[in-house]
């Protein structure tokens, strides 16, 4: 067997334990239709209610024409990230990876460790993560031919309306596939509300794409509140939704022979910072520009590309330009997942309230979405902006996106006085509410008076050279005629830590080396 590991630091485990944790990965099965992963853990852990999840994919798609090396990706990009709650763990797998590929997962492993371990204020960081592969080689994978076909991630946010859109448009009678993954979890409706059904048989009435629905039950195997047991800041569904997505857009689009991939990654998500040698990202690193890129070079073997079309645009941008330029799908964006089962949205959280306020700034009815006004403003009329910490706490990732998004949730209300407000709610409806709710927000207006906000947001246009270049001009051109472009010394740090960090995840798939 061949066994990899690296020690980032010399200080203790974070699972504060002596006995190692076996993790062992069973060989994906394939049936028909349905892929089921396995694994043990032992000694058991709380952090799975079950071992095992499966994928269940539509009949449409051939899953006899997706090689085993696929699966096995799909698999460790699944879990990867749990490694970091069972440690010290020794992940034993039946098979020998390609070249570098354990390796690159191990990085992978690091990048979150780092971010999430100083986040929580541990500055000193071993992994304690070891892979042994068995001695059975992976068949070679026939990498896919080059054609201008692309397939996207589908939620139905902002981000993903937005991409889809870009596609049909970009690209005329490709039909973009786009890859839904349904997979509820414990405590959440947001994957099994009507409304959820609603936006996705909108935007196959509106465009002309080939949806895919992927069901999983992936999201309903772990504990989610278990990394909170030992003193991490983050829930498993924050450092692990995205590789499933990624995973039912990566089986699904090779399947169907779809060479380029996209899942979104705002502006926002691309903060690092390096702090005692450790590179920190935001806490949703599992979506950065970093973490997708470095995918990219793992997909590039296969004749695939994988990015997102969002890098250049901050979360105000995303949603300004889905109103502006496709006001057709605006009403279909679904951005709360704190709803129940009956609600478009809660009416009750800031993420309501921003996505209400930032279409409000660009003339659009939030009421379009299911957002009331009447119910959300007086909900949330003791919000107030982040308070502005030390200077020197403003440049950590985290604060740094708080921040951001306050400003931005700032610059909307200015963009609405209440007069204009006013008008609105009189020409929705003559409800007795309306005093109550405009009473409301001048309490949201009030609180935001005298926050700093600068100058317009702008896209980041040296983030274009991270997209594709199928789509790369046509995108800046969009950009560029909509909104200001950012000083890019501001982020030109930021950008070569990140490209120094996709260097090193992908190092050993590059060349053999001590990882």
């Amino acid at each position: 067997m061949r066994m990899h590991r690296c020690r980032l630091a010399k200080s203790q485990c974070t699972a504060q334990k002596n006995t190692v944790t076996i993790i062992s990965l069973e060989t994906p099965d394939i049936r028909e239709q349905t892929a089921s992963f396995r694994w043990s853990v032992r000694p058991t852990s709380a952090l799975y209610h079950h071992e095992e999840f499966v994928m269940t994919f539509p009949e449409s798609l051939r899953m006899d024409a997706v090689p085993e090396a696929i699966w096995w990706t799909v698999f460790l990009a699944c879990v990867h990230s749990q490694w970091m709650f069972l440690r010290p763990c020794r992940v034993v797998l039946p098979v020998r990876l390609p070249h570098g590929e354990a390796g690159f997962w191990l990085r992978m492993v690091d990048v979150q460790l780092q971010t999430h371990e100083v986040t929580r204020g541990v500055h000193e960081i071993r992994r304690d993560v070891w892979i042994e592969e068995g001695s059975r080689m992976l068949k070679a994978v026939a990498p896919l031919r080059e054609a201008p076909l692309c397939g996207s991630s589908f939620s139905g946010g902002k981000d993903s309306l937005l991409q889809a859109a870009l596609l049909c448009e970009l690209l005329p009678g490709s039909r973009p596939l786009l890859v839904a993954t349904t997979s509820p979890m414990e405590g959440k409706s947001d994957h099994s509300t009507s409304r959820r059904r609603h936006v996705f048989a909108g935007i196959q009435s509106r465009r002309d794409v080939t949806l895919v629905e992927v069901h999983s039950t992936l999201r309903a195997a772990w504990n989610n509140g278990f990394p909170g047991v030992l003193g991490f800041q983050t829930s498993v569904n924050e450092v692990s939704d995205t590789f499933l997505y990624f995973s039912s857009l990566l089986v699904v689009a090779y399947a169907m022979g779809i060479p380029h991939l996209f899942l979104a990654s705002e502006a926002e998500l691309q903060e690092n910072l390096e702090i005692d040698g450790l590179h920190v990202q935001h806490p949703h690193c599992m979506y950065s520009g970093s973490t997708q890129r470095a995918l990219q070079k793992l997909l590039k073997r296969w004749g695939m590309s994988f990015g997102s079309l969002n890098y250049p645009l901050h979360s105000s941008l995303v949603q300004s330009l889905l109103w502006r330029r496709y006001p057709d799908l605006a009403d279909l964006q679904y951005s709360c997942w704190r709803m129940n089962q009956d609600e478009a949205c809660c009416n009750q959280c800031a993420q309501c309230l921003r996505v209400a306020l930032c279409a409000l700034s660009v003339g659009g009815n939030p009421a379009r979405m299911g957002i009331d006004l009447h119910q959300l403003f007086p909900a949330l009329s003791d919000w107030y902006p982040h308070p502005l910490p030390p200077p020197e706490e403003q440049l950590f990732p985290k604060r740094r996106v708080s921040l951001e998004l306050a400003r931005q949730m700032v610059q909307f209300i200015q963009n609405m006085p209440e007069s204009r407000m006013e008008l609105l709610l009189d020409g929705i409806s003559d409800s007795p509410k309306n005093a109550e709710t405009l009473k409301a927000y001048a309490r949201i207006r009030q609180a935001a008076a005298g926050y700093p906000t600068g100058g317009p947001t702008g896209f980041r246009d040296d983030y274009m050279k991270w997209m594709d270049p199928l789509l790369r001009e046509p995108l800046r051109k969009i950009c560029a005629g909509a909104f200001p472009m950012e000083d890019p010394g501001l982020t030109s740090g930021m950008r070569e830590r990140s490209d120094s960090l996709v260097e090193w995840i992908t190092a050993p798939l590059e060349r053999t080396e001590s990882v």
